[in-house]
């Protein structure tokens, strides 16, 4: 069952019609998209399309242009960052591997929530952004801590830092950012960031 709520229409055809798509056969949702399909949280915007194989970005905007409308950002066999239909869509070759398989669900690929949890914790330390606290909340609720660091150890071949554990009550960057739609009123920006200080202290 996927949570179709969680995205604009638009979007979610969008992202069946993309992952319909040839070129992009080897394709799956991560992010703060694929999660909230997965259980509902939070609205979420844009779609991040990684896969694990090398990839040709000229070839594939021109395949793209030759179906879509589609605005270029970034170009680069790295990190593809692009406009379609007024949707922001990443194509990222993502070299790290993923423990658990793919989800398959009505012609869609999403990562699992067990291989979405290091990534988020990694967009954490990265960026800190309010939606990325708010999911690592929703992912603490099902997944116990010491776990998902487990998990991100795995996942990124080193030991969890000091940096990693100090990020998860690192607001200063979040502040500034926007808010998300949540759908839980009940869950705000201010018991995010107590569950993670409460998390932080309980288990290291």
């Amino acid at each position: 069952m996927l949570y179709s709520h969680t995205v604009e229409s638009g979007t979610l055809e969008l992202l069946k019609k993309l992952s319909s798509e040839p070129a992009l056969a080897h394709n799956f949702l991560v992010g703060g998209t694929s999660l909230a399909l997965q259980i509902g949280h939070r609205q979420s915007v844009d779609l991040d399309l990684f896969t694990h194989l090398p990839f040709d970005a000229v070839q594939l905007l021109e395949y793209l242009q030759q179906r879509y409308q589609v605005q270029p950002l970034t170009v680069n066999n790295t990190i593809f960052i692009t406009v379609i239909e007024g949707i922001k869509v990443d194509v990222v070759h993502f070299r790290y591997p993923f423990a658990f398989p793919l989800i398959e669900v009505d012609g869609l690929r999403l990562a699992d929530m067990r291989d979405i949890a290091p990534m988020k914790l990694d967009a954490v330390t990265k960026r800190g952004t309010k939606k990325d606290f708010f999911d690592m909340y929703y992912l603490f609720e099902r997944f116990e801590p010491a776990q998902i660091l487990e998990w991100y150890d795995q996942m990124f071949h080193h030991s969890t830092s000091f940096h990693v554990i100090r990020s998860l009550t690192y607001f200063d960057d979040a502040e500034l950012a926007e808010m998300p739609l949540v759908f839980d009123d009940k869950v705000t920006w201010e018991s995010v960031k107590k569950r993670m200080i409460e998390v932080v202290k309980k288990n290291f």
